[in-house]
């Protein structure tokens, strides 16, 4: 067997173990925390009962942002001994684009003892940190940006990880850059 179908191999074996879908993961190369980052995910609203989830699904009903179609909201994530300790039992809210495809990712975390682990951990898959105050004792973060995407932690007694696509990324420093212009022409004072 080659390289890739190895890989192949290997994605859809973790993925039928699981008892995750193959129709949803087998069009991803890359999963996140056991979601197809940046592919397309197509979510159910999950069963009273998370516990019974066999795949992500929406923790109620997801905001629908009309202007673009962006779908927002809480998610389940099934099989926590699937990821890294430091995210089992986090809460997860997801961005869907247009077309379904996972943009970002948000991990809560409520406790923020363990973040120089967590740091380490998101740098063995998106290198080095270029900003990193994770010593400060007050408010500590660390971001990333690799190929993949972009990652932005923050902690204050607990932590908020986001991971986002290299388009959601962008997406967002086009709207800060023009909330920043908007700004500049308010006055500045009463």
């Amino acid at each position: 067997m080659s390289r890739t179908q190895i890989s192949l191999f290997k994605l859809l074996s973790i993925s039928l173990s699981l008892g995750l879908s193959c129709t949803v993961y087998a069009q991803s190369g890359k999963l996140l925390l056991g979601v197809p980052f940046g592919e397309k995910l197509i979510m159910k609203t999950c069963p009273l009962n998370t516990d019974k989830a066999k795949e992500p699904c929406w923790i109620g009903s997801p905001f629908l942002y009309k202007p673009t179609g962006t779908k927002l909201g809480s998610i389940h994530l099934p099989n926590p001994d699937s990821r890294p300790e430091w995210a089992a039992h986090g809460m997860f809210e997801v961005s869907l684009d247009r077309q379904d495809k996972l943009q970002e990712i948000k991990v809560h975390l409520f406790s923020e003892s363990d973040r120089h682990k967590i740091a380490d951990s998101i740098s063995q898959r998106f290198g080095s940190p270029h900003e990193n105050q994770l010593r400060r004792t007050d408010v500590s973060w660390a971001s990333w940006k690799s190929s993949e995407g972009s990652v932005e932690m923050r902690c204050k007694g607990e932590c908020w990880i986001e991971f986002r696509t290299p388009s959601a990324q962008a997406a967002r420093e086009a709207e800060q850059r023009d909330r920043e212009l908007a700004n500049a022409k308010r006055p500045k004072a009463p």
